[in-house]
C-alpha cells in the first residue's frame, strides 16, 4: 500500500506530483477541521489565511523544483507545413476565382449597360419619329 501511494506521489523521475501535494494538502486541511468538528472542537481561526499559507507554501516548493510537472511537448511540424501550403494555395484559389467573378460581372454590367443604352436610343428615335 506504501508502494502505491509512493508512486502517486513520487513521478517516474523523482520529482513530486504537483498535483497530487496540492490535492492532498487541500484535503488534509478539510480532514483536520472534520476531526475537530467531530470532537466538538469549534475553529475560529480563519481558514482563508491556513489556505493562503498552504498556497504560499505550494508556490515556494514549486519555485525551488520541488514540486515539478514536466511537459513535453511534439508537433508534427512537416504536417504543419503542408497543411499551410494547402492552405495557402486554398486562399490563392479562391482569390483567382473572386477576381475571375469580379471580371465576369464587369462584362455583364458593361453588357447591361449597352443594352440599356441601345434600348434607350432606339426608344428616342423612335418617339422622334412618332412625332415628326
Amino acid at each position: 500500500m506504501l508502494k502505491n501511494i509512493k508512486k502517486k506521489f513520487i513521478s517516474a523521475d523523482g520529482t513530486l506530483s504537483g498535483k497530487m501535494v496540492a490535492a492532498s494538502l487541500s484535503l488534509l486541511v478539510v480532514l483536520i477541521q472534520q476531526i475537530l468538528a467531530t470532537f466538538g472542537i469549534k475553529f475560529t481561526g480563519d481558514i482563508g489565511a491556513i489556505v493562503a499559507c498552504i498556497n504560499t507554501v505550494l508556490a515556494f516548493l514549486g519555485l525551488i523544483g520541488v514540486l515539478s510537472e514536466p511537459a513535453t511537448l511534439s508537433v508534427d511540424t512537416a504536417s504543419l507545413e503542408s497543411k499551410l501550403v494547402q492552405s495557402n494555395q486554398a486562399i490563392a484559389d479562391t482569390k483567382t476565382i473572386a477576381v475571375n467573378a469580379q471580371e465576369s460581372a464587369n462584362l455583364a454590367h458593361a453588357k447591361i449597360d449597352d443594352l440599356t443604352t441601345s434600348q434607350v436610343n432606339a426608344l428616342d428615335q423612335s418617339d422622334t419619329q412618332s412625332i415628326k
